[in-house]
């Protein structure tokens, strides 16, 4: 009888901690790929007449990029219409964050096009300035080339410096320039997004 005791009160136990989990599921659902975009400062698309022209040019862009699965929602070599893409979008965005192949490509075409200067200003990064001639962020520019050459930095560089003798931060600055404007839906927008943070830009001061 204790031995049954002690059973009925282990499964009572474990019915409760059952139920537990179930409402902690309910209570605390796994965050979906919206959620997750929109906290990293990305505009979720929507059917306004806002977005249309948005549609149309990811349409464009998406089907350039049909034969590419890893890319793309659909089978390979299929162009969709733009309610088609729609729909993979609605789909997708209702996917839990821990799909990472989903969640990629609904950063690329289910969100407003946003260049890697446009994104990290929205993360209070501000982007150096290119110009060639009496360039007010010169001395930074100069900074990032001390820490650019740094061994420890040698697989976080963004420009193979070796052979520049001189203006080495015009050299920086030229390949910050060439992908500033490196939109979401390019497959090198990840790859460049820490090197730009890193060597582009610099973090911008709280406004008062």
């Amino acid at each position: 009888m204790k031995t049954l005791t002690v059973s009925l009160a282990i499964g009572g136990g474990l019915g409760i901690g059952g139920a537990g989990f179930l409402a902690y599921k309910h209570l605390y659902p796994p965050k979906q790929i919206s959620d997750h975009l929109k906290e990293e400062k990305f505009v979720l698309l929507n059917h306004s007449e806002e977005h249309k022209a948005h549609w149309t040019t990811l349409l464009g862009e998406y089907n350039k990029q049909k034969t590419h699965k890893n890319n793309i929602f659909t089978d390979v070599g299929k162009d969709l219409k733009v309610e088609e893409l729609q729909e993979a979008c609605r789909k997708a965005l209702g996917e839990s964050v821990d799909n990472e192949e989903i969640y990629s490509k609904a950063k690329k075409w289910c969100v407003v096009p946003v260049t890697l200067s446009e994104h990290l200003s929205k993360h209070q990064f501000r982007s150096l300035s290119t110009e060639d001639n009496n360039n007010s962020d010169q001395s930074i520019w100069e900074g990032k080339v001390t820490e650019h050459e740094k061994p420890d930095n040698s697989n976080r560089r963004i420009k193979d410096l070796s052979g520049v003798n001189q203006d080495k931060w015009k050299t920086i600055m030229s390949e910050c320039k060439n992908i500033s404007n490196k939109k979401n839906y390019e497959n090198e927008f990840n790859s460049y997004f820490e090197k730009y943070k890193d060597w582009c830009s610099i973090k911008d001061s709280p406004k008062k």
